[in-house]
């Protein structure tokens, strides 16, 4: 079984955990986990520890984005974006449900307790929900450069006060008026 970011580079048993193995590439440090054995091991494992917010593990990653193909049965493995403040993507066999982690992707996700949710991040939710934490992003951007970092937290500031009032449609129509002490 060779790698499928290598090519031509053997994979070698490896433990990710005491009790899962992988394959992995003594060139790039990728692993191949089999879908079977990280389903037996999920089984075995039963501990959902809740996500760890903040930074990950500051691992150098080598997330290769280049199309993969399955090192156990040869299928096109589909890429999945993990997001939650994780900016690489995991691969899945269309086929045979193997997983390849680039280098440190393991313990990246280990050191935010996604390592046991890796299942859920092959669904169309987790999959709907990265794409609006970007949609959310990427609009923050737009409008920060459109009105600078520090007008836009205002404006923020503002939209949360005027969110919780208790009048906030008669505190927008008095904003909105173009001249609302005339009589």
């Amino acid at each position: 079984m060779n790698c499928p970011v290598c090519t031509f580079v053997e994979l070698n048993l490896n433990n990710l955990e005491s009790d899962l193995s992988s394959m992995q590439c003594a060139k790039c440090a990728g692993n191949f986990i089999r879908g079977s054995h990280y389903w037996k091991w999920l089984d075995e494992h039963r501990q959902n520890l809740p996500e760890a917010s903040g930074e990950s593990a500051d691992l150098p990653l080598s997330d290769t984005s280049n199309l993969k193909m399955c090192p156990e049965c040869r299928n096109i493995m589909v890429r999945y974006k993990v997001g939650h403040e994780i900016g690489f993507a995991l691969d899945q066999c269309a086929g045979c449900k193997g997983i390849w982690f680039d280098k440190n992707e393991w313990e990246t996700l280990r050191s935010r307790n996604l390592h046991d949710d890796i299942h859920t991040i092959f669904t169309a939710s987790w999959q709907a929900e990265v794409a609006r934490e970007e949609r959310k992003k990427r609009l923050e951007r737009i409008y920060v450069s459109k009105f600078g970092a520090e007008d836009y937290a205002e404006i923020k500031r503002v939209r949360a006060w005027l969110d919780k009032h208790e009048r906030k449609q008669e505190l927008l129509a008095y904003l909105t008026d173009k001249n609302p002490l005339s009589v």
